[in-house]
């Protein structure tokens, strides 16, 4: 979308008479048909404003104006050139001078970001995933670096893995407002004012910046193979049918499950950047962490997730409508899977019943 907007203009009558030279090419004078008028339009400044108004790890916001002063000499029907080049001022000229302004032209260069420009503003926002981490600069006087140049984390770190460097650059073009150029023979003496004779202006700003697209599933996924489920079953101890709705309460879990917690200590230690932290607590109502809170009560099927390597001794109290409770340890060490609960019917203990009790496998 086009932003323009022309200032209050000013004008004066030019006071001194100067000699009429024609031009050979074409003449590039407005002139109105019915009154004879004819008028002259020049741009005799430009230039490109840009402010970068705001910088953070997700978004840079940028404003960039271009501005163009015209000067444009006006000509009674009396003192007519006759559709020539109007070369310098005559006696009743009226110079009239205005200042038009419209937005920059914004382009985005590099992965992990989209550009969205409304007027004059740009903003240019990262990615999921992507972080921005050094401010923008000058493309042209910019220095190279690297990812160890802007984060405390060793970038070997496992948690790290697979994450890529980007350098993103935003360039800004500007031509100026109003009417064509034209050519210099063409244009009258303004005074103070002098013909812009360039073509516009560029700017071109660069920053890095992180991509962690798929690097903590990638990571996380790895740290399952770390990890079991021991799944909790709980069976009439005569026929070993699943009691449905036997009640379970495990103790001295605190340490043992792999939840968010324990991984933090254990797999995100030497992470001292903030943003990196925040990013794999987002995961911590994930399936990465399926069967990893402490629950009061169990039931049949039900799963825990420890680490392989981990040695837990459990304090198991289960009871159930119409069979004796259970108590006593489980000892579930690093290749055990499976936690069985046998429970023997009331009024039926003895040898008939089967063992009762609690069993690791």
């Amino acid at each position: 979308m086009r932003l323009s907007r022309l200032l209050p203009r000013y004008h004066f009558i030019m006071p001194v008479a100067v000699a009429m030279a024609a031009c050979a090419s074409p003449s590039p004078v407005a002139t109105d048909n019915a009154s004879g008028v004819s008028e002259i339009s020049v741009v005799t400044g430009f230039r490109l404003n840009v402010i970068i108004e705001e910088e953070t790890l997700a978004e840079k916001k940028v404003r960039a104006v271009a501005e163009t002063e015209t000067t444009s000499v006006h000509r009674g029907a009396l003192e007519n050139s006759g559709g020539e080049c109007v070369v310098v001022a005559r006696p009743g000229d009226i110079v009239t001078r205005g200042r038009e302004t419209a937005p920059g032209r914004m382009a985005l260069t590099g992965n992990g970001a989209t550009l969205d420009q409304n007027g004059a503003v740009g903003r240019v926002t990262a990615n999921p995933r992507v972080y921005f981490l050094s401010p923008m600069e000058n493309a042209e006087t910019a220095t190279k670096h690297q990812l160890s140049d802007f984060i405390a984390t060793a970038t070997d770190h496992p948690a790290l893995a697979g994450a890529r460097f980007a350098t993103l650059r935003l360039n800004i073009v500007a031509t100026p407002a109003g009417a064509p150029l034209l050519a210099v023979r063409c244009v009258p003496d303004l005074g103070a004012s002098r013909r812009y004779e360039g073509s516009g202006e560029r700017r071109a700003f660069s920053w890095h910046g992180v991509d962690f697209a798929g690097v903590p599933e990638r990571f996380l996924t790895n740290m399952l193979q770390d990890t079991k489920d021991v799944t909790l079953t709980v069976l009439d101890a005569i026929t070993r049918v699943p009691i449905v709705d036997a009640r379970v309460n495990i103790e001295n879990l605190d340490s043992g499950l792999m939840n968010y917690a324990q991984f933090e200590q254990r797999y995100l230690l030497g992470v001292r950047d903030a943003f990196i932290l925040d990013l794999y607590a987002g995961f911590a109502d994930s399936d990465f962490f399926r069967f990893t809170e402490i629950q009061t009560e169990y039931r049949d099927g039900d799963k825990l997730r420890s680490l392989k390597d981990q040695s837990l001794v459990l304090t198991v109290h289960a009871t159930a409508s119409g069979y004796l409770p259970v108590m006593g340890q489980a000892n579930l060490g690093g290749g055990q899977t499976t936690l069985n609960i046998l429970m023997a019917p009331e009024g039926e203990a003895g040898a008939e019943s089967g063992p009762s009790g609690i069993q690791t496998n």
